[in-house]
């Protein structure tokens, strides 16, 4: 138990000491909760500062460098020039409302989360995995070598 917990610290001091390269080279590693919004249509309805609006969904996931969990938060209106900003999607009857007048569809388009949005916001878990399986396949070849 010592030493696996002395590969999961050492695991965890590397991750940290190659967050600042990664991130400068373009690979998002991330701290705290975080959420995203995802296009699935555009539509002909404007926001409330007068901005183009797509039909999207949020993910909410927590991140440890890696992705500890994502989940599912729902439709959204999401503002076209700013991917970080969104309006929640109408109530019922006003929803109802801009689907007759034609300015969201009649029906909303269907999503689901892509298999890379499972396998960022669960990493670090895949990554404990396969440490776990490193660490376990070795012993079991020294074992074997004796």
């Amino acid at each position: 138990m010592k030493k696996l917990l002395s590969a999961f610290t050492l695991m965890l001091a590397t991750l940290l000491a190659y967050s600042t390269p990664a991130y400068a080279k373009g690979i998002p590693l991330y701290f705290g909760e975080q959420e995203e919004i995802h296009k699935i249509a555009d539509v002909n309805l404007k926001g409330g500062e007068g901005e183009d609006l797509f039909i999207g969904y949020r993910t909410r996931g927590l991140y440890l460098l890696a992705g500890i969990y994502v989940t599912d938060e729902g439709y959204v209106l999401g503002v076209t020039a700013d991917g970080n900003k969104y309006y929640p999607l109408p109530t019922r009857d006003e929803l109802k409302a801009f689907q007759e007048s034609g300015l969201l569809p009649e029906k909303l388009p269907e999503y689901s989360l892509s298999p890379l949005d499972y396998i960022f916001g669960y990493s670090l878990w895949l990554i404990a995995l396969l440490g776990l399986l490193y660490y376990f396949m070795k012993k079991a070849l020294v074992k074997r070598d004796h």
